[in-house]
Parts: structure tokens; sequence; C-alpha cells
């Protein structure tokens, strides 16, 4: 499957960084900054590619950038059991094969907005690119996946004792609506 340069689909979703439930209660909040560091910390390095589904697909974000009010990124896919693409002559409907490689597979890429403020439910607005392979369950498997790593883990000191947590993503979608609305 291909996607087309000249009209795009998003998802429109709310996330929110939490402390997981075995969390103490008076650490800190935690928001999406933290979850931007951790996806910052894993860009560009092959700990930051999570490899899943029987070892065929490839994740990663990239490309992560920010300002005072929206984070945007690239995230990535990688699926090893996409056939061979093919391609067509538009004007002798003559086709060729393009084969691929033993250990490659096909490259979808999508675009990733989030709204830094928060509302009022803790939510962060998030836009995410409607791309093979890449929906809002599995780009909240790949944070989640980022903010399990050992590095994310947090230390907090409660009556002398130290105990750790760390952050975990919802990403809950919205009924459909214009991005008027």
């Amino acid at each position: 499957m291909s996607i087309s340069k000249d009209h795009r689909w998003v998802y429109v979703a709310g996330l929110s960084v939490r402390k997981n439930a075995k969390s103490p209660d008076s650490a800190p909040h935690l928001n999406v900054i933290f979850l931007l560091e951790n996806l910052k910390n894993n860009c560009g390095n092959l700990d930051g590619k999570r490899i899943f589904q029987n070892n065929d697909r490839r994740m990663w974000c990239s490309d992560i950038s920010c300002d005072e009010k929206y984070v945007w990124m690239l995230i990535h896919i990688g699926v090893a059991t996409v056939p061979d693409p093919a391609f067509v002559n538009l004007n002798t409907l003559a086709t060729r094969d393009a084969g691929k490689g033993e250990d490659e597979g096909a490259h979808y890429c999508a675009h990733i907005l989030i709204e830094k403020q928060a509302d009022s439910c803790g939510r962060n607005l998030t836009l995410i690119e409607k791309v093979p392979g890449i929906s809002l369950t599995s780009c909240k498997a790949h944070f989640n996946w980022i903010l399990a790593k050992p590095a994310a883990k947090l230390v907090f000191s409660e009556n002398g004792d130290e105990k750790t947590y760390r952050g975990v993503v919802e990403l809950d979608g919205f009924q459909s609506l214009t991005l008027k609305q």
C-alpha cells in the first residue's frame, strides 16, 4: 500500500504522561516534556529501535524538535513481511517488480505534532499522520517501551526510602471531528 503525496489523514488524540500505578503518591507528576527527553535520548541509536511482532517490525523516532508551543517528530516503521513493491507505467500499464533484500522491509514514516500545553484534564492535543503500520496503538506501545527502559526509571526518596517508578503514556483518540473543531 502506498500513500498519496496529495492527501493526508491524521489521528486526533489526547496524550498524557502519568506515573505508573506503583509510584509513590508524593512523587512528582510527569508531563510530555519527560517523554520528549526520553525520546531524544533514544533517537539515533540502535537501543531506540523497538523490535516487535516476531522480529518482523522495527519502530523508531527521529527529527525530534520543539518550540515554546509544540513538539514535532517523525515516527518510522520498517516491516519485513511486506511483499516486494511493484510499479506500473501509467501510459502502457506495464509493471516492473522492485525486489527487496533479505534484511529489508517496507519503510513508512509519519509526522507527529504534540501541543506542549495540556488541557484541563491533563491531555496534550496530539496529531499523528495516518500511514500503514503506524496507529495510535503502535505509537502508545512505542512511547511506553521507551519509558520502560532502565534509563527512564525515576527514583524518589520518601521517608528515607528510595523508591523507583516510571512514566506511562496514555494516548486516546477523539471522535471524528474537523481539524478546525
